[in-house]
């Protein structure tokens, strides 16, 4: 499924040649992923990507490229921005998979026409344009129940437009056992087996797209309610976070002699909740009610000189708001520019692309302005040494302002801060690609220096709340494989991260950045014989440090699942487990601080000490034509 010298497209429009510049994959969305797959299961095969789940199914889900954080890392819809400039981490979970015909991952560096992106990357959800009609249901354990609905294909007179609709809902319980210590990690007498509650969630999404005679228009909603459980050592009970979202995009595309060009403009407005009557999470009864919205639009132009030059040109402009109900009420907005100019030169075997970005805005709060400006050059080059290999290399630099929720927000779990920096960071990479038509590999290094990065903390009540560290040093390597014939289709993501702290002070100086994992290999396979396939699954996490002074760190942990379909016409039988095994524990170092070989069992957790649940069955039924 991960391909390192695939085509793919920018902006869900314009065809990317296979040798471009760049660190590039192309999930396809297919029945190669399992029955249940989310965004989440779909992109972790893809080389140095980790995701973060806050918990079960259908919990939220955030994603990460080369050890960056989740707001480093620009998500798009059709090449709308949902995140830009990292306004938001982006909830993968709001994102049905099988909405889109697959999944677009520049790591590192991306296009100038993809924007600026983040230290990590950018990732495009593209909806695609293939004829297709499905329904399906499914269920299973923890009271979970999925239900989803895709159209697509040609409409309109002479079928010169195509249309595409999207329906899906979820639910679940998700009152799934998990180890509960007690807060006590050293011992295990009060160790017992506990139920997770207020668990439940319940969202219904729509999404649709018609397009004709170069006019596109996009249009995406979600309502979502659930319940907040809190961590394993403090149960809730009444918590509770509802969000209603909405985005509304137009884009006109044409063509003049040889440019090309695209206009966009897009609005998407978001109304989140969190209510804790009760003081279960945070510090305080709580009833947090924010609006949060965003207006844009987009130029830009691609002229074709000769078939060996390409120059490209954009210009971004945005308006930011966000707002808190009730009292105290709380405003504050943000304005940015960002204009882009770059080109590419293509030879026989070889080709290069420089960009330069220039990043402007200012963030307003009452009378209170601070304008930034930003200078972000890149450049990045590939050489083909035989038909099948070729080299590739990037270089560049990004820039981070604190999004207002950072700055502002209050979650309970979290609260903002608004005495924070713009992160920034210079990031490199150079690797190798072997393509053949049944087996792709791939082997990149990967190197990033940021100096101000954000990252969230906890304190003794276990609220975090974001800081910028001084500095931080990244690097690794990356290595993908994927075969697919005669019916067997596998794919290997294996990605070494090296993260550190630079500190003057001594207590962070050279500890490893929280949340980042050393190790993470995943590998999926499945073969298919007559109207029979199965498949399995495989993860496996290790060295991940949960804080920043270095004293906490999960155990390691490897998970296994497995799926199966058989078809019958145009319908389908499927079934799929996660966790095999139901491992909710892990063993790790008593003491990560001491090396004396003695060793602990905890819940397995994520993220920010949310456990995951073992063992998940779900069975579903699909009709597709």
């Amino acid at each position: 499924m991960d391909a390192p010298s695939v085509e793919v497209e920018v902006e869900g429009e314009v065809a990317v040649p296979a040798d471009r510049p760049g660190t590039a994959s192309s999930v396809v969305v297919d029945d190669r992923l399992r029955p249940s797959a989310d965004l989440g299961d779909a992109l972790q095969t893809v080389p140095g990507l980790h995701i973060r789940r806050l918990g079960g199914l259908g919990a939220f889900t955030t994603v990460t490229l080369r050890g960056a954080t989740a707001r480093q890392v620009e998500l798009q819809l059709d090449g709308i921005p949902l995140n830009p400039d990292g306004a938001t981490a982006v909830d993968l979970s709001e994102w049905p998979v099988w909405a889109f015909e697959r999944v677009d991952v520049w790591r590192g560096i991306a296009p100038i026409a993809a924007g600026p992106g983040g230290a990590g990357g950018v990732i495009n959800l593209v909806t695609g344009d293939r004829a297709a009609a499905q329904g399906a249901v499914a269920g299973g354990s923890f009271g979970t129940s999925t239900g989803r609905m895709l159209w697509s294909g040609p409409s309109g007179p002479a079928r010169k437009s195509d249309g595409l609709i999207a329906l899906d809902a979820f639910a679940t319980a998700g009152g799934f056992p998990y180890l509960a210590d007690g807060g006590t990690p050293f011992t295990t007498l009060d160790d017992r087996i506990a139920s997770r509650a207020n668990a439940d969630k319940r969202q219904v999404s729509a999404q649709a797209r018609w397009r004709s005679h170069g006019w596109t228009v996009l249009e995406s909603a979600l309502a979502r309610d659930e319940g907040v459980p809190g961590f394993t050592t403090d149960i809730t009970t009444a918590s509770r976070y509802t969000v209603w979202r909405d985005l509304l995009a137009i884009r006109r595309t044409g063509a003049w002699g040889g440019a090309r060009w695209t206009t966009s403009v897009w609005g998407v407005g978001r109304d989140e909740a969190l209510a804790d009557p009760r003081d279960e999470i945070g510090i305080g009864v709580e009833q947090v009610h924010d609006r949060a919205g965003s207006v844009g639009g987009v130029a830009q132009l691609a002229v074709a000189p000769t078939s060996g030059l390409r120059a490209d040109g954009v210009v971004d402009l945005r308006l930011d708001g966000w707002g808190r109900v009730g009292e105290p009420a709380m405003r504050a907005s943000r304005r940015v520019a960002r204009i882009g100019v770059g080109g590419a030169g293509f030879g026989r075997g070889w080709s290069v692309e420089p960009g330069f970005w220039a990043l402007a805005f200012d963030d307003r709060q009452g009378d209170a302005v601070v304008p930034r400006v930003s200078a972000l050059p890149r450049v990045a080059a590939r050489v083909q040494l035989a038909p099948p290999v070729s080299l590739h290399g990037q270089l560049g630099r990004s820039v981070r302002p604190p999004d207002l929720d950072e700055l502002f927000g209050d979650r309970g779990a979290w609260v903002g801060n608004p005495d924070l920096r713009a992160e920034q960071a210079w990031s490199a990479d150079v690797g190798a690609d072997v393509a053949a038509d049944a087996w792709s590999l791939s082997a990149v290094g990967f190197w990033t220096e940021a100096t101000d990065r954000i990252v969230f903390v906890q304190n003794a009540q276990q609220v975090a709340q974001p800081i910028n560290l001084a500095a931080a040093s990244l690097r690794g390597v990356e290595v993908g494989a994927a075969v697919g014939a005669r019916g067997l289709d596998a794919s290997l993501a294996a990605t070494w991260t090296d993260a550190v702290q630079r500190s003057a002070a001594p207590t962070y100086d050279g500890n490893p950045l929280p949340r980042v994992p050393a190790w993470e290999i995943q590998s999926t396979v499945s073969g298919a014989r007559g109207p029979v396939q199965l498949g399995g699954t495989s993860a496996f996490v290790a060295g991940t440090w949960l804080d920043s002074a270095g004293f906490q760190q999960a155990g390691p942990r490897w998970i296994l699942g497995a799926f199966g379909r058989l078809t019958l016409g145009q319908w389908q039988v499927t079934a799929d487990i996660r966790n095999v095994a139901n491992r909710i524990a892990e063993v790790g170092p008593r003491d990560p601080l001491v090396d004396d070989g003695s060793v602990a069992v905890r819940a397995m957790t994520d993220f920010l000490g949310y456990p995951l649940p073992g063992r998940v069955a779900l069975v579903g039924l699909v009709w597709s034509r």
